[in-house]
């Protein structure tokens, strides 16, 4: 891939008002292959260029999350028309049907990757489908791809006791960070499921930002430890993508636990109690 992200350029600045709606996008794979337990959220090439040619064409000023993060502290301005793309996983695909789009279009984008599947010689896998490699990872950090934590193993983080998340997130940053040798400031949490003591573990590993994913729109009050993200799958068009980001058919993020929310975590502890679900999906190790 010989195209490089535009990661210097500066986007036009303005004052954006308190509580002014973000959109923070969230995709996991651009693949033909809908089979699987990622087939759902496997995006066809051809939907997901047509995705980034919209974006550009709308003239949205693209960050990573770090920027983004940065600007909701006061650190730096926030641009005009604010958009951020994120990717969650670190599957194989990125490389060869994302990250060359996304640098077509000048769209920068953060890439989250769960490390245990992370191999340098022998790709491993995640629910099934291939992950990158570190030199792949070094090269799309180089291109000015934000990468991202997203755990060691993808587990249920708020279903762990504390030391056991702690140990997940805060492996992650450091496998990261030596074979990369770049500064990870960003986690997100596998499927988005976070609670106090979670959150509290990602800042105690050093983190600057975590996204969960709520399906709502991220706004300047948004919180720093769990920025809302909107989800998209296989068969979400441009359509669906115009609605997320310029209408309000998507609610404003609410900041803290929901009781849908703690509700559901109550759900899931029973689940994996009584019927020994697992806590993280089918995962081979990379080498």
């Amino acid at each position: 891939m010989r195209v490089r992200h535009p990661h210097g350029e500066t986007p036009h600045l303005r004052r954006v008002p308190p509580g002014t709606p973000v959109p923070v996008l969230l995709y996991h794979s651009v693949s033909a292959d809908d089979t699987g337990r990622v087939g759902r959220y496997s995006m066809t090439p051809a939907l997901f260029r047509a995705h980034v040619a919209w974006i550009a064409e709308q003239g949205f000023s693209t960050l990573t999350v770090s920027d983004y993060a940065a600007a909701l502290r006061g650190e730096i301005p926030l641009p005009g028309r604010p958009l951020v793309v994120t990717f969650d996983d670190g599957y194989a695909d990125f490389l060869d049907q994302a990250a060359p789009v996304l640098a077509e279009h000048r769209v920068r984008s953060t890439l989250y990757v769960t490390t245990r599947p992370v191999g340098e010689t022998r790709r491993g896998t995640l629910g099934g489908r291939p992950m990158l490699t570190w030199g792949e990872l070094r090269q799309l950090a180089a291109l000015g791809v934000e990468i991202g934590a997203h755990s060691h193993d993808h587990a249920q983080l708020d279903l762990l006791p504390r030391s056991k998340a702690l140990q997940q997130v805060s492996t992650c940053k450091r496998l990261l960070e030596d074979h990369l040798q770049v500064d990870v400031r960003s986690f997100a949490y596998p499927h988005g499921y976070n609670s106090s003591a979670t959150r509290r573990a990602v800042m105690a590993a050093g983190y600057a930002s975590a996204c969960g994913v709520q399906n709502a729109r991220s706004h300047t009050r948004d919180s720093l430890w769990s920025l809302a993200r909107i989800m998209f799958e296989r068969d979400d068009g441009v359509d669906r993508l115009r609605r997320a980001c310029v209408t309000d058919v998507d609610p404003v993020a609410r900041v803290g636990d929901t009781i849908r929310s703690r509700g559901w975590r109550l759900a899931r502890r029973v689940l994996v109690r009584v019927r020994a679900q697992a806590l993280a999906p089918p995962t081979t190790s990379g080498m």
